[in-house]
């Protein structure tokens, strides 16, 4: 979830990223119900969160939830991340600013049939419908 606070993520394609805590009953706490949201659309990020399972680097970047996937060792990461940088040179970077991006609201039929969804896969569970509210509000 930290990540979710930079303007960029660069990962290695041995990289994997989630937000497993519903598999322990809570919330994502350090921003993702209202970060992720912003960044990949409300109802991948209901799905995401909800089903607490890890998206590999590939799937990751192609959810929009990573910016860069490089192959190679921690030095090629690093590379990447440089030369990432060095493009943004002089470019606004408000843009991609998630604190200020508004989430586009679905409509609310699609947060029902996500409680039901979820309801049924994950009965009897509190956290996804938590997430849910967290991500309505």
């Amino acid at each position: 979830e930290v990540a979710l606070g930079c303007h960029f993520r660069v990962a290695s394609k041995r990289s994997s990223v989630g937000l497993p805590e519903v598999n322990l009953g809570l919330l994502p706490g350090a921003g993702g119900t209202q970060r992720m949201p912003r960044l990949i659309g409300v109802e991948p990020s209901i799905d995401f969160m909800c089903q607490g399972r890890p998206l590999n680097a590939a799937k990751a970047a192609e959810n929009g939830i990573f910016d860069v996937v490089s192959d190679g060792d921690n030095a090629s990461v690093v590379q990447a991340a440089v030369d990432l940088a060095a493009s943004k040179v002089g470019t606004d970077l408000g843009p991609r600013r998630l604190s200020a991006i508004e989430a586009k609201a679905p409509a609310k039929e699609v947060f029902a049939a996500k409680r039901k969804q979820y309801n049924s896969m994950r009965n009897g569970e509190l956290a996804p419908q938590a997430i849910i509210n967290c991500i309505e509000a």
